[in-house]
């Protein structure tokens, strides 16, 4: 029983409810740039290789292991000082974010392609350097000792972040229109700016 009510207490961490709020925030715009994207694409009537071809705009994803050690090591000159340098990155790469999300559901695919290319990737970019401040943030914040709970607790609040900007983004596009469902999303990302 005391092992229980210490797993708990665990949960109830302050830094774990922060890992997994910042965990929501990182998920959710990962598939707003892949699946969820590509089926407002479709319904837009982009071809099916055009619709391919955007897989090059997660390129952020992959190579995030270039510009992290910059990230990791500098820290933003007004924000840093009044945030500190991880959540000054963090706070700063949201913002970004929600401003790259609205600005992607304000395009027109059928009309504009490029535009929306660009905006989507801006939004993995976005999202790549949230994800490398909120890794190094949870491993600063965390004991050795709540390692496996921060992890389990990170990739929960990634998998309904995912839930959210897929299923969630997909019901919305039932009766809203996809420059409304990109917004709500962005207002998801607010949810990871209180956390930090």
């Amino acid at each position: 029983m005391v092992l229980h009510a210490r797993s708990l207490l665990t949960l109830l961490d302050r830094r774990i409810l922060t890992i997994f709020f910042l965990g929501i925030s990182s998920g959710l715009p990962f598939l707003l740039t892949l699946s969820t994207l590509s089926f407002w694409l479709t319904q837009s009537g982009v071809s099916k290789t055009a619709i391919g071809m955007f897989v090059v705009v997660t390129i952020p994803y992959t190579f995030k292991f270039l510009w992290g050690p910059f990230v990791d090591r500098f820290s933003l000159p007004i924000l840093g000082k009044i945030l500190g340098k991880r959540r000054s990155w963090a706070f700063l790469a949201q913002l970004f974010l929600i401003l790259s999300l609205v600005g992607l559901g304000d395009t027109d695919p059928q009309n504009h392609l490029f535009l929306t290319a660009l905006m989507a990737f801006l939004v993995a970019l976005s999202s790549a350097c949230q994800d490398i401040v909120v890794e190094a943030y949870r491993i600063e914040i965390i004991d050795e000792d709540q390692y496996g709970v921060a992890a389990s607790a990170t990739y929960l609040g990634y998998r309904i972040g995912m839930l959210i900007s897929g299923y969630g983004a997909l019901y919305l596009s039932s009766f809203l229109n996809w420059s409304d469902v990109y917004s709500i999303m962005a207002l998801f990302v607010v949810l990871g700016m209180i956390t930090v």
